[in-house]
């Protein structure tokens, strides 16, 4: 039985730590050692999936992504400047919720084939990984320039924690600089759902996120970033499938890092690690928490935004864009200090460089690929 009182303390607190731009669901897990197992399940899995909703907000309006909305920022821009900031968003919700009932219908397989597949999979890591970087580099003529320089930065800093300022760089701040150059405000933005594309494109996009999740959660130092790049081998996405995948990478990612602790011991995730500490529950028990969870907070979320987007359609785009940028250099110093900003500074002029040469900035994400390969392989 579903301790409730935990249960919906959980989704306020994800729902808050999401709307904070820079603060991770992982950062707050270190206090949350005062209950028992159970309680701690009915606590931290709704906390975290109410997180995976929220965390959205400061990446589609103020361009502020965690690591796991870094690819969000870019499509999530583009609908903002049509005036579908609220469909930007819907899509994104939708794309979640359906990820957690494909995460339960999974289940049944992973209780089956799970620690086989696991065994099998081991040997042949690195070479998946090749495989996507070599796919990357032949999506562009250019691409092979991004490709290395994230790379080499991204090996340079592996055994300093810059994440934060690499990501932040790459997408947010890079994106902030370009639209310093766009209109004085934003447009008005429509509180209605403006979706163009079908039903069966949000669940191919869905179920495509929903597998490469489930494969890569159960590989070390691969994140939710990764598995969405992994997701563009397996066709072309427009805008707004691409945000429907990405919600859903982020809530399956999570959904599976619960599942391989509770079925393999493994923990792929800050919640993963902090329930490895407590007596386990049942796999079953967990999905009905995050299905739970999903639908709460994507009711609620739906309208807290509905309210929001009033009020930041009367700022100006320019102010919001400068004070942005600042609050990404305070993040950063405060979290990495100078060595992080110096990382901050080029993956942001990496990021405007792939813009110029027409480069998907989404071969950025090989700064985080290519050290997991040699990290592999070591």
């Amino acid at each position: 039985m579903i301790d409730f009182a935990f249960f919906f303390l959980g989704i306020f607190i994800g729902i808050l730590v999401g709307f904070i731009p820079g603060l991770h669901v992982n950062s707050i897990l270190p206090f949350l050692f005062l209950t028992s197992g159970y309680q701690m399940h009915c606590l931290v899995i709704p906390m975290s999936v109410a997180f995976v909703f929220s965390s959205f907000f400061p990446a589609a309006l103020l361009g502020l992504p965690d690591e796991d909305n870094a690819l969000s920022v870019l499509p999530a821009h583009r609908l903002l400047a049509r005036g579908k900031a609220y469909t930007a968003f819907r899509l994104y919700f939708l794309g979640a919720l359906t990820s957690s009932f494909f995460s339960f219908i999974f289940l049944v397989f992973f209780l089956i084939f799970l620690k086989d597949f696991y065994q099998a999979l081991k040997p042949i890591i690195p070479l998946i990984l090749l495989f996507i970087l070599v796919v990357m580099l032949f999506s562009n003529k250019y691409a092979f320039i991004v490709i290395v320089l994230s790379s080499a930065l991204g090996y340079m800093t592996v055994n300093y924690n810059t994440i934060l300022p690499l990501l932040t760089g790459f997408f947010a701040m890079s994106n902030l600089i370009l639209s310093l150059f766009s209109t004085g405000r934003q447009p008005t933005q429509r509180l209605k759902s403006e979706i163009s594309i079908s039903r069966f494109d949000i669940i191919h996009s869905s179920l495509v996120a929903s597998v490469l999740a489930s494969f890569f959660s159960l590989i070390p130092a691969i994140s939710s970033g990764i598995s969405a790049t992994a997701s563009k081998i397996f066709g072309r996405f427009n805008t707004e499938e691409f945000l429907v995948l990405i919600g859903s990478t982020n809530m399956a990612y999570m959904v599976f890092s619960f599942f391989t602790l509770s079925l393999l011991g493994i923990s792929r995730s800050g919640s993963a690690v902090l329930l490895s500490n407590v007596e386990n529950v049942s796999a079953f028990f967990m999905a009905a928490l995050v299905l739970l969870s999903s639908l709460l907070s994507f009711l609620i979320l739906e309208s807290v935004y509905k309210r929001l987007l009033p009020l930041y359609t009367k700022l100006k785009q320019k102010s919001i864009n400068i004070a942005a940028a600042f609050v990404l250099l305070l993040i950063v110093f405060l979290t990495s200090s100078y060595f992080g900003l110096l990382v901050f500074l080029a993956s942001t002029s990496i990021g405007l460089l792939s813009n110029e040469l027409g480069v998907k900035r989404i071969n950025c994400m090989s700064a985080l690929i290519f050290p997991t390969v040699l990290l592999i392989w070591q």
